[in-house]
């Protein structure tokens, strides 16, 4: 998925220590899309040290509540860039296949 990928990429660029701030977007009728976020992020073990909902506002974008969140992410000890989350294949978060998967 493509917010993960971008986590992974990073989370190379700043050291131990570090902040990655990122923006995501999502309607506010679908909680459980921010809900597969938190999990994301939990997944590199990164903390979520602050998060400004609808901090950026976009014209023509109703599919995702015309806003998007930030989230001031802090690296730890054990913040990782490795993908155990997805394959490397699924570029997008919510891809859909159109293809049944392989044993």
């Amino acid at each position: 998925m493509g917010f993960s990928l971008f986590l992974r990429e990073s989370i190379k660029l700043v050291k131990e220590r570090g902040y990655i701030s990122i923006c995501f977007g999502a309607s506010y009728k679908e909680p459980e899309r921010f809900l597969k976020i938190q999990d994301i992020i939990n997944s590199h073990n990164l903390v979520i040290e602050e998060k400004i909902n609808k901090f950026n506002k976009y014209n023509g974008a109703e599919s995702i509540g015309s806003a998007s969140s930030t989230y001031l992410l802090k690296t730890t000890k054990k913040t990782s860039n490795e993908l155990s989350y997805i394959s490397e294949n699924e570029i997008y978060t919510y891809q859909k296949r159109d293809f049944p998967s392989f044993p």
